[in-house]
């Protein structure tokens, strides 16, 4: 499904658009200005004052060219079990070499408490802000596909490790100075674990 509109820059909201390509299931491919909802498995490209959308379910592949992170993303159209149902999502390609790591986006409200100026004392009331937080997906050589977190206890859950690679998992983030919250760290962490 892909729906049309004619839109102008400042019709739309202001969200970043960044350059690149979609890869069609029907073989086409489309270049111009990228915008993705994750949350709701859309694909946007705008050319020439022209916005076309495009669900998960007409779309193989697509990248952009990230400029704010200097990095090129790559994002796959792949099943995902998630409450017993099997449905098409976007996931984003972060590593590939033995395992593949996918993530997805997403946007969570955090609260914060609220201070009073003087004397700075929290009077029981929270303003909330969202904020990006990745999820993770990792895709193993048996062919298993299954969210994975940063903390670690579900590295070892994960990864079905035993009570010696779990040691040998623990002394190389200590020996490293690893934090399973940076997502480099967390690639480093796994690539020597798989």
């Amino acid at each position: 499904m892909c729906l049309l509109f004619n839109a102008h820059a400042s019709d739309l909201p202001k969200r970043d658009w960044n350059w690149g390509k979609i890869l069609l299931k029907e073989g086409n491919v489309l270049e111009g200005e990228i915008q993705h909802d994750l949350d709701q498995n859309v694909v946007l490209l705008k050319k020439e004052g022209v916005v076309k959308a495009f669900s998960v379910y007409n779309v193989n592949y697509f990248k952009v060219i990230d400029e704010d992170r200097g990095m090129i993303r790559n994002f796959y159209s792949m099943p995902y079990e998630q409450n017993g149902h099997e449905r098409l999502m976007f996931f984003e390609l972060v590593f590939e070499d033995g395992f593949v790591l996918f993530s997805r986006e997403s946007k969570v409200a955090k609260k914060h408490a609220q201070l009073k100026k003087v004397p700075y004392v929290q009077d029981g009331t929270y303003d909330s802000s969202l904020v990006k937080v990745s999820n993770y997906y990792l895709f193993m050589p048996d062919g298993t596909f299954q969210a994975i977190h940063t903390d670690f206890s579900s590295i070892v859950d994960s990864l079905s490790l035993n009570k010696e690679e779990k040691k040998e998992m623990r002394q190389f983030i200590l020996q490293n100075d690893l934090d399973l919250n940076d997502r480099s760290d967390f690639i480093k962490v796994l690539y020597e674990m798989v």
